[in-house]
């Protein structure tokens, strides 16, 4: 495939790193000369120096032949427009549309992008809540991604000993209808689970399901357990 993807900080670092290792054909834009620099002296790929909200821009990176556009800057509004223009100057004629996706910091922006069109949203705030949540609460159904089309979510759950699936096959969960289990790990080996599959204590699971059924859901993997901070105090060290 081929992505394109605007912003070059942190994550869009880590993310042309890990596409070209997968046999991804990638280009970045990126407002920082020295940002351009550092990153087309260590990968192979097309650098274009600018504003990836300028519609002449995106056309010279590829835009219009781009199965995915990724937007990772630091401003929100900037995220929502490269995907806008995208979507709207690069979509007509395509036997295939381009997919897009955006980074969000502010979780208030998450509705408007998903009105707008935005296929997968990568929640900043969300990321670290869920990394939060999981060291305070071992076993608890971590929410990595949004895509908008259905309002999809995915999740993923460490089961626990007491879990509720522990023992069952995944055919006899009754997961919801429009829930899926995706990817399952078992001791560092990734596996595509299936019906007869038998869940167990340790499995990483991922799933995808529909946002409304996401209660539904971690009640089947994690169970009702309610997680109790010891003395309701938070010390630092």
């Amino acid at each position: 495939m081929y992505i394109l993807v605007v912003g070059g900080g942190k994550i869009g670092y880590h993310l042309v790193r890990t596409l070209l290792s997968e046999g991804h054909e990638v280009a970045l834009i990126e407002k920082d000369i020295r940002v351009c620099e550092q990153i087309a002296e260590r990968f192979d790929v097309m650098v274009q120096h600018g504003d990836g909200t300028s519609p002449a821009l995106l056309a010279e990176a590829g835009c219009q032949r781009a199965d995915v556009v990724v937007a990772v800057a630091g401003r929100d509004q900037d995220n929502l427009v490269v995907c806008q223009v995208a979507k709207d100057l690069y979509d007509a004629g395509r036997s295939k549309p381009i997919r897009t996706i955006a980074r969000i910091n502010d979780p208030r922006n998450e509705e408007l992008f998903r009105l707008q069109g935005v296929d997968a949203l990568i929640s900043v705030t969300a990321a670290v809540a869920n990394m939060i949540d999981l060291e305070i609460t071992p076993h608890s159904m971590v929410h990595y991604l949004t895509m908008q089309h259905g309002h999809l979510i995915m999740v993923e759950v460490t089961l626990a000993d007491d879990s509720p699936a522990v023992g069952q096959t995944i055919a006899n969960l009754n997961l919801p209808a429009d829930t899926i289990l995706v990817t399952l790990a078992r001791q560092g080996k990734v596996m595509l689970p299936a019906g007869h599959t038998i869940l167990e204590s340790g499995d990483e699971v991922v799933a995808i399901t529909n946002m409304g059924q996401q209660t539904e859901v971690r009640r089947l993997l994690v169970g009702e357990r309610v997680p109790v901070v010891a003395g309701g105090n938070i010390r630092t060290s």
